[in-house]
């Protein structure tokens, strides 16, 4: 006799697998593992030539946690190992002088590395990419697990995971079209928002079924950037950039060295308070509680003119 399984009662069996890719993030990969053990069973951290702080940062998590990471978070090192040797990676825009000067490393080689050693280990799993400046709510775990139960084919699809954007505690960004307005907030033309401080579904919180049939290459519009291969309509045109669900995430995409009193003040996305948020968005405002209760090395909030202060 043979037993069928369903496919969502096999997702709600298998584990969920973030899979981190990490280089120079100290002030932040802490606060993400903190959620990222709470949501997913197993964590791998992938470092890609990790900075001194950021693993510093790592160790003091794994030894503050010691007791509940114990066979459920590893790390690597990959920076010596590049699966496309022959493949050097120009930026769009960029002049370089000579061959030797263009850049050997991208975010596209990275994923390439990080998904394929992942697979190796937990072939049946639900394998999430999560960026180590990405912190998750509480329950997104839960949530990845049911969006993935209803996917129709677990061997090519995917899944993108809308996220919100914060200078600090305090304030979220507000991604807007250009000719957004006072009164006229107008969404990201490129993008399918909730509300237009959300970021519907990107490389920092997105997830496969691991022993799909996709892989990660480089990305047809700049091959420095990553993308899904076999490339589809659904999951680049009607997926990624296209959740409208309540976010699962925080993105702390600019609390990073290079961002030290970067000025704000003229910058294309706007800003909105959490304390309106909470008021008038409680789906999302209820979760942002979560960002108080996380450890970040370094204080950081954007000042009244719109300068993020960074200090240890």
């Amino acid at each position: 006799m043979v037993n069928i399984e369903s496919w969502p009662s096999y997702v709600n069996r298998i584990p969920l697998v973030a899979v981190v890719g990490m280089m120079g993030e100290w002030m932040t990969i802490y606060a993400c593992l903190q959620q990222a053990i709470k949501n997913f069973e197993y964590v791998i951290v992938c470092g890609d030539g990790v900075s001194p702080k950021a693993k510093e940062m790592f160790d003091k998590f794994m030894s503050d946690y010691a007791s509940v990471v114990s066979g459920r978070v590893q790390f690597i090192e990959m920076d010596k190992i590049d699966p496309w040797p022959w493949v050097a990676m120009a930026r769009p825009g960029v002049e370089y002088e000579n061959i030797e000067s263009i850049p050997m490393k991208s975010w596209s080689k990275a994923g390439f590395k990080r998904f394929n050693y992942a697979r190796a280990i937990f072939p049946n799993s639900i394998m999430c990419s999560l960026h180590s400046d990405v912190v998750v709510f509480d329950g997104t775990g839960e949530r990845i697990k049911n969006r993935m139960m209803s996917i129709k084919n677990p061997f090519f699809d995917s899944e993108w995971y809308s996220m919100v954007t914060m200078h600090d505690r305090k304030t979220v960004m507000s991604i807007l079209s250009a000719d957004s307005g006072p009164g006229n907030l107008k969404g990201h033309p490129a993008l399918k928002q909730r509300k237009t401080y959300d970021y519907p579904g990107d490389w920092g919180l997105m997830s496969i079924y691991a022993s799909s049939m996709l892989s990660v290459g480089p990305d047809p519009m700049g091959h420095e950037a990553e993308c899904l291969y076999p490339w589809s309509r659904e999951t680049q045109c009607e997926k990624k950039g296209c959740d409208t669900s309540v976010p699962h995430a925080v993105h702390f995409e600019w609390l990073r060295d290079s961002c030290r009193d970067k000025d704000f003040s003229n910058f294309s996305w706007k800003h909105i308070e959490r304390d309106w948020i909470e008021k008038n968005d409680s789906d999302l405002g209820k979760q942002l509680h979560v960002i108080d209760d996380v450890y970040f090395p370094v204080n950081f909030k954007l000042d009244e003119k719109n300068i993020l202060r960074i200090s240890e």
